[in-house]
C-alpha cells in the first residue's frame, strides 16, 4: 500500500506454480496461466467491506466463535508469521542500537 502523493495505490501479486494473480486497488485483477491472461472483475455496487476482505474475516471469526475452535494449520500459520514478524523487529532493533 502506499498512501503517498495523495493517492492510495493497493497493489496485490500472487504468484503460484504456473499461475499469478494481480490486483489493483481490489476492484479488478489479472489471472495469468496458460499463456493467458483473463481479467478478474468484480460486479459493480461490490461493498468496500467485501473488496477489502473483512466481510469474509468477520464470517471467519463468528465461525471459530460458534465452534470454540481454530483449525490447528491456522494457528500454525498465525504463528509462524508472528515469530517472523518477532525476529525482524528483534533484528531492526539491534542494528538500531
Amino acid at each position: 500500500m502506499n498512501r503517498l502523493n495523495g493517492i492510495t495505490n493497493e497493489r496485490v501479486s500472487l504468484n503460484y506454480e504456473n499461475r499469478s494473480y494481480l490486483f489493483d486497488s481490489f476492484q479488478a485483477g489479472v489471472l495469468q496461466e496458460n499463456n493467458q491472461e483473463q481479467i478478474i472483475r468484480l460486479s459493480d455496487w461490490t461493498p468496500m467491506l467485501v473488496t477489502k476482505g473483512f466481510y469474509g474475516m468477520i464470517e471467519h471469526w463468528l465461525d471459530v466463535v460458534s465452534k470454540g475452535k481454530l483449525a490447528e494449520d491456522v494457528i500454525a500459520r498465525n504463528l509462524s508469521s508472528h515469530l517472523l514478524a518477532e525476529t525482524i523487529c528483534q533484528q531492526v532493533e539491534k542494528r538500531i542500537r
